[in-house]
């Protein structure tokens, strides 16, 4: 190895060293925390939503600053502007609202459309009923209709001030901002955690109410609220998606667990008791049946979760020996399918975890 060689190779070492000491260099650590909490802000759940807000107040502060004032700026209206060149201005807003809203509509109908057949149909009905989606729509309809009534008075606005056309101006744009927020919302929503909250969210005290009181139709409009969750879970527990039935059995505990909290009656505490402790036996059953040890032991951990609920807040014994008969059920079953001979590590978990059960509602009982 000649002289060259060795210049070159420790000239390599020195960058790296300096490279090295420039990216470990402590006065970047607030900087980088900083970006990090910029960045969750960004991405907090409730970002999209602010900015929507936002944008909407901007515009009307702006439109009554038009009408009402005379702002510094202005989109289009300088003194000898003619009629011609604004209707054509005006027909050519018209004509990219219609093809932006058509193209975006377009893409998220598909998008919508393979998340249903990904979960449940009932996807569709929850983006297009939406409030999000049903905003952006009469936003970009009533801009198109305003802009449309308007083009045939172009030649009134030649002269300034002309406050219609800046007003025109300025919902033009504000819709093409609001397609930031409802592309973010949208696709925010067909994300499994966002979904199940919607699913869950559509249940409320009163149908457990209702199906408390006794009636065919009740019940069934209950199940057939809590069916496409259920469904959702067995699909992911076949497909492998554990966190996606993570996911799943997280939204039953924070919906349901707010109404056990706040249950004042007996029969509507136990209406959710059975309710849930059925479905909830329905998804261990298919579990143990399909050989899903996992999603079983989910399932068992989110029981036992519902249990100790009665033990912090609740006061309703009925209830939690409801779900504690369900607990006994699917041990049996455990044990049944995850023997301790054959599955010696499977059926010590389950024991655990039942004997944890146990306690609780030992603990429940003792109150």
């Amino acid at each position: 190895m000649d002289d060259s060689d060795v210049n070159r190779r420790r000239i390599r070492e020195w960058i790296g060293r300096r490279v090295l000491s420039f990216l470990h260099w402590p006065k970047w650590r607030p900087i980088g925390e900083w970006i990090s909490r910029c960045l969750t802000f960004l991405f907090h759940p409730t970002a999209p939503k602010y900015l929507a807000y936002g944008i909407s107040v901007a515009t009307t502060l702006l439109i009554l600053w038009i009408w009402l004032g005379s702002p510094p700026f202005s989109f289009y209206c300088w003194n000898g502007v003619g009629s011609q060149p604004l209707g054509t201005i005006l027909s050519a807003l018209i004509t990219v609202l219609a093809t932006v809203s058509a193209l975006v509509l377009s893409l998220m109908f598909i998008t919508v459309q393979l998340s249903a057949s990904a979960y449940t149909p009932r996807v569709i009905r929850i983006h297009f009923f939406s409030l999000h989606f049903l905003g952006i729509a009469f936003i970009f309809l009533g801009t198109i209709l305003f802009l449309s009534w308007r083009l045939g008075q172009a030649q009134d606005w030649a002269q300034t001030p002309c406050p219609w056309a800046e007003t025109a101006f300025t919902l033009f744009f504000t819709c093409l901002l609001f397609l930031i927020p409802y592309i973010w919302i949208s696709l925010r929503l067909l994300q499994p955690k966002h979904l199940f909250g919607r699913l869950m969210w559509a249940i409320t005290q009163n149908d457990f109410r209702k199906a408390s009181r006794g009636g065919r139709k009740p019940r069934e409009k209950l199940d057939e609220k809590l069916q496409p969750v259920i469904d959702i879970i067995r699909r992911a527990a076949r497909n492998g998606q554990l966190r996606t039935v993570e996911e799943a059995f997280e939204a039953l505990r924070f919906r349901l667990g707010k109404m056990i909290r706040r249950s004042k009656e007996e029969a509507l505490s136990n209406r959710i008791a059975v309710t849930l402790a059925d479905e909830l036996f329905e998804i261990g059953r298919y579990a143990n049946a399909q050989g899903y040890f996992e999603t079983s032991v989910k399932t068992l951990k989110t029981l036992k979760s519902f249990l100790e609920m009665y033990i912090t807040g609740a006061t309703k014994r009925t209830s939690a020996l409801i779900i504690y008969t369900k607990v006994k059920k699917l041990n049996r079953d455990f044990s049944l399918r995850y023997t301790k001979k054959k599955w010696p590590n499977e059926h010590e978990t389950i024991e655990v975890l039942f004997a944890e059960c146990r306690l609780l509602i030992t603990q429940v009982l003792a109150k």
